[in-house]
């Protein structure tokens, strides 16, 4: 299929723009399993995606479609998301072995680079697994909870659904406030300052201020709401379901790390520094052709067949307002200037009582939002509330 067939066969569907992420051609190449999430056993796939620009662009109908084959898969297999948040355990586990297997071999050939491509694919279709799963248990709790209660469902939604289980995120905090040292804490959780994988880690001196002002804070103890009975089994999966989307990119971003010392040294055979890695296709590379496409490129598949655009694939809604309008996580007043963030290089514009703007409060930001007073974002919360509390005033 010509770009221009996938082009129009995606705009047979309405887009809006979605998410900010920092992609460049090496990962995007990576994001191409939405027709073959199938080969992590899951009988279902997505129309296509499109991602303009820096931007994830979203389609109600597309989604939805997913969501539909999914929910029909569970209930044919007898499946829940704890089976698919254990299946992405497995998946990590087994990837990380050959991942550290293939660095203490110090192995970096063409095969090695089939194996990884074959991993990145496998933790994107992960990824991609969370949309249709977010389709179909909202859809289920904005059907159920107005039953039970008589206030705002999507507020009484998000206080019931705060994750049993800790995340890397939560085990950092953790970390951070004991005596552990910080070399130790660099080498267990500095991939988590890593958003496009070419990013650098946590330093020793970024750790050391984190551990510095988090001591500080007082932990805010999660609100505990009690779901009626009725309803308490879709809670308890609600409650998986939030655990897993952030479990699933950890396991991404985690793996990809890891797999630096492969890349670092495949590239030196084609005479590419690791930073240049960013903006070449991984396929490409695997079969020696080196191919540098724009920072922020423009991707997009449909069905089986994808493809990287010099041209916007989907219009721009143009739109202009005097007023921000969006939810509140914690109610109060606070005042600073505003310090616009777009990724890991503007950290250090925020100082101390600034309000940090950005498009999610993801773990990369942690220097930035420990010495902002207030937090606006495009999304939702990245992390769990027991750090995003701890500016939170």
């Amino acid at each position: 299929m010509t770009p221009q067939q996938i082009k129009e066969n995606l705009n047979q569907y309405k887009w809006e723009k979605w998410l900010a992420r920092p992609f460049g051609a090496f990962l995007m190449s990576t994001f191409t399993s939405v027709s073959n999430i199938r080969n992590i056993g899951i009988d279902a796939e997505m129309i296509g995606f499109i991602y303009q620009r820096g931007f994830w662009y979203f389609s109600h109908e597309v989604y939805e479609d997913f969501a539909s084959q999914l929910e029909k898969w569970m209930a044919e297999n007898d499946k829940t998301i704890f089976d698919i948040t254990l299946s992405c355990k497995k998946f990590y586990e087994k990837s990380k072995k050959e991942i550290l297997k293939m660095v203490k071999e110090d192995r970096a050939d063409k095969n090695d680079m089939i194996k990884l491509e074959a991993i990145f694919k496998g933790c994107s279709a992960y990824i991609w697994l969370a949309h249709g799963l977010e389709e179909i248990y909202m859809g289920r709790l904005k059907k159920e909870v107005p039953k039970y209660w008589a206030g705002d469902p999507v507020l009484f939604i998000g206080d019931i659904s705060f994750p049993k289980k800790k995340n890397a995120h939560v085990i950092f905090e953790e970390k951070l406030r004991s005596s552990e040292s910080l070399l130790k804490i660099q080498k267990q959780f500095g991939w988590m300052r890593i958003r496009d994988s070419f990013e650098d880690p946590f330093s020793i001196e970024e750790l050391k201020e984190l551990r510095e002002k988090v001591k500080k804070e007082k932990k805010v103890p999660v609100k505990k709401v009690k779901a009626p009975k009725e309803i308490k089994q879709l809670v308890e999966e609600t409650k998986e379901l939030v655990f897993y989307r952030t479990y699933r990119t950890d396991v991404f971003y985690e793996l990809l790390f890891l797999a630096r010392p492969i890349f670092k040294k495949y590239g030196k055979k084609l005479g590419l520094e690791f930073q240049e890695m960013r903006n070449c296709r991984i396929e490409d590379l695997i079969n020696g052709v080196v191919k540098k496409y724009p920072h922020l490129v423009t991707a997009a598949q449909y069905k089986s067949d994808y493809a990287f655009f010099d041209e916007d694939v989907v219009l721009e809604e143009k739109l202009s307002s005097e007023e921000i309008r969006g939810s509140i996580a914690f109610m109060g007043v606070a005042k600073g200037i505003v310090k616009i963030v777009g990724s890991v290089k503007d950290l250090s514009k925020v100082g101390d009582g600034d309000v940090l703007v950005t498009n999610m409060t993801t773990p990369n930001y942690l220097v930035a939002m420990q010495r902002a007073i207030a937090f606006v974002t495009d999304e939702g919360g990245g992390l769990p509330a027991t750090l995003l509390s701890l500016r939170g005033r």
